[in-house]
């Protein structure tokens, strides 16, 4: 029941993710992004229904880590090698940015896991209560920066005391 729900909830995040960052870009890139996106959906669970993503299957590296890495490199790719992509996404407002990280209080699929002895300690407990916590941090930030508040720094560091929004 837990991998359902992790599931939906998973695919529920993802799709609002790209949609929103749909919203923000020109025509004709939303329309290559969400293409990209759902292409590669596709591909995960193509490879997920074949077993690319059994525990040992590619090695030492886990599979899931491998399409990670293989979906920064391509929007590092995109957004150094094309001028257009990169400032139709430095043009999304920062509220939305903030907002989108709501999601991650989803982190706590990760103690749920733990729980289910299926997640490790070390990785299990500092991933969740790190996603829980910017999760809801997310919350009053995404607030604050509609209500266009001067935000302050809990620290002083010199120069930085202040971040004015």
């Amino acid at each position: 029941m837990l991998d359902i729900i992790g599931t939906i909830f998973t695919s529920t995040a993802f799709a609002l993710i790209v949609g929103t960052i749909a919203v923000y870009l020109p025509r004709d890139l939303a329309t290559r992004w969400l293409v990209g996106a759902a292409l590669w959906g596709a591909i995960l669970v193509s490879l997920a229904a074949i077993g690319a993503f059994v525990p040992g299957a590619t090695g030492r590296i886990p599979g899931p880590g491998l399409a990670f890495i293989a979906a920064i490199l391509a929007l590092f790719g995109a957004f150094g090698l094309s001028a257009r992509f990169r400032n139709a996404l430095l043009a999304i407002p920062m509220p939305v940015l903030v907002g989108l990280n709501i999601v991650r209080v989803g982190g706590v699929f990760f103690l749920l896991l733990l729980a289910d002895q299926r997640l490790s300690s070390p990785f299990a407990t500092s991933a969740g209560w790190g996603d829980i916590i910017t999760g809801l941090v997310a919350i009053p930030l995404t607030f604050a920066l509609t209500q266009n508040t001067r935000l302050v720094w809990p620290v002083d560091c010199g120069t930085c005391s202040a971040l004015s929004i």
